[in-house]
């Protein structure tokens, strides 16, 4: 197979950093639904965006309106309620309103829900549970599931390990932006895991998730003399 122009052989089998999955994210710190905008005709919409104006210069009352909107069943507050919670260490509460969420079909909660589970914050830890929920989220389409679902079958947990079916879901979240999916989705190329071994992608993808500012793929390609 050909190599990409200037690689370093003898660098290509080294084995590469270890495969990376995502923490809980809240909704003011995902990308790409930090700035929207609150619909108008969803319970709560109106405290959850003031919540989201003021949560920098006013915590406490941003508490409150989330708060207010989360028990008034607007999900995304229910979200960045339980992100807070667990900013403060109470792992118990941010796990019951992720649950709340998770159940009424908020793929971020799903996500959250599931590293909860994965880690045994606020819950029982279960990879089984994680499974369950980081595969709701992923099918909904939160890329960040997606990662750490297909991180799952690459570690055998909770689920038989399969790394064909890894492979699939760092792809699909890689090509929806994801940055930490292209650094794995490299290193799968590298490695021939779960498809078969091809420097020329690998390079392509750690190349990708260089330029969006991953330094563990910096050093990849260092390391591999490009």
């Amino acid at each position: 197979m050909p190599t990409p122009s200037g690689l370093n052989l003898s660098s290509v089998f080294h084995k590469p950093s270890r495969l990376k999955w995502l923490l809980p994210l809240a909704l003011m710190a995902c990308v790409s639904n930090a700035n929207a905008e609150a619909t108008p005709a969803a319970p709560g919409a109106d405290d959850f965006k003031k919540a989201q104006d003021i949560i920098g210069q006013n915590r406490p009352e941003a508490l409150k309106l989330y708060q207010r909107a989360a028990e008034a069943g607007n999900t995304d507050a229910m979200v960045d309620l339980g992100y807070q919670l667990g900013q403060d260490g109470n792992m118990t509460d941010a796990a019951k309103w992720y649950q709340q969420a998770a159940e009424k079909g908020n793929a971020l909660g799903m996500f959250n829900l599931g590293w909860d589970y994965a880690n045994g914050k606020g819950v029982t830890q279960s990879d089984t549970e994680a499974l369950k929920w980081y595969k709701k989220a992923a099918e909904a389409g939160n890329a960040n599931a997606m990662v750490n679902y297909g991180w799952l079958y690459e570690t055998g947990k909770g689920v038989t390990k399969d790394q064909a079916e890894a492979f699939k879901w760092y792809q699909k979240a890689a090509e929806a932006g994801n940055v930490t999916a292209m650094y794995n989705l490299a290193n799968c190329y590298e490695n021939g895991r779960g498809i078969e071994l091809n420097m020329t992608e690998a390079v392509k993808w750690y190349r990708k998730a260089a330029a969006a500012g991953d330094n563990d793929a910096k050093k990849r390609l260092m390391a591999l003399g490009l």
